[in-house]
């Protein structure tokens, strides 16, 4: 659950899910405060965080459930990842896949 409270002419909001650090926001308008607790909160649900930590279960097994599927995106991606050296923004860019793996 999310708590909204006026501070120096502005809104933040604080919001706390079982399991994730506190997440907090500053807005100037309360709407859209609003809006961003609400969107938390949705999305904390969709991917099974528990709001409330007396609703969570105490079994370790459900801690062990996989992320959902549907909110991976998986792409192709070059060599260079694997340098620390290659520190640039476009490291995660998709790359076409080659269809034909070279020998060397």
């Amino acid at each position: 659950m999310a708590t909204i409270r006026r501070r120096n002419g502005k809104y933040q909001v604080q919001g706390c899910v079982q399991g994730c650090a506190p997440l907090s926001k500053t807005y100037t308008r309360l709407e859209d405060a609003k809006t961003w607790a609400r969107l938390t909160e949705v999305e904390a649900e969709q991917i099974g965080l528990a709001a409330d930590p007396g609703t969570a279960g105490t079994d370790p097994d459900d801690l062990m459930k996989p992320f959902p599927a549907g909110l991976m995106k998986m792409w192709p991606i070059g060599r260079k990842v694997g340098l620390p050296r290659n520190d640039t923004p476009d490291i995660l860019d998709e790359i076409d896949p080659d269809p034909e793996p070279t020998m060397v």
